[in-house]
């Protein structure tokens, strides 16, 4: 019993001397006591939020509609070259997808199952070459 009494207050000894570097450590590059609980346990999420990474960026409505205009500019750049031929033979397809999928349709003819082959037991009644016999 006084060794296992022993045992547990050296380890107590070495996680307060542990906990102390690591509080060194973190003081020493500025991230706080301890590290925040990321959802789901996920370490690198707690990191970046600790580090200062991480941060959703939003855009401005003005920069969407600059880099708007700039694709349509590429976009119609494309279209110029090739004629708009691209955008014609895609409508045409459109068109006729659309007059095939809008045709009535007959409705399929429903196949039979297969007929089993079985045997068909001889019928009690007799036959009018048996009535002569007896």
């Amino acid at each position: 019993m006084a060794n296992i009494t022993q045992m547990i207050a050296d380890l107590d000894q070495q996680i307060g001397s542990l906990q102390a570097a690591r509080q060194a450590l973190a003081e020493a590059h500025g991230i706080g006591a301890a590290l925040p609980v990321a959802p789901r346990g996920n370490f690198k999420t707690a990191l970046k939020q600790v580090m200062g990474g991480g941060v959703k960026r939003t855009m401005s409505p003005d920069a969407r509609r600059r880099i708007a205009e700039a694709q349509k500019k590429r976009w119609a750049a494309v279209n110029k070259t090739k004629g708009g031929a691209s955008r014609k033979v895609a409508t045409a397809k459109k068109v006729v997808a659309k007059k095939v999928a809008a045709a009535p349709r007959r409705p399929k003819a429903k196949k039979e199952p297969p007929m089993l082959k079985t045997t068909v037991p001889p019928t009690q009644e007799s036959t009018p070459a048996e009535e002569v016999v007896s």
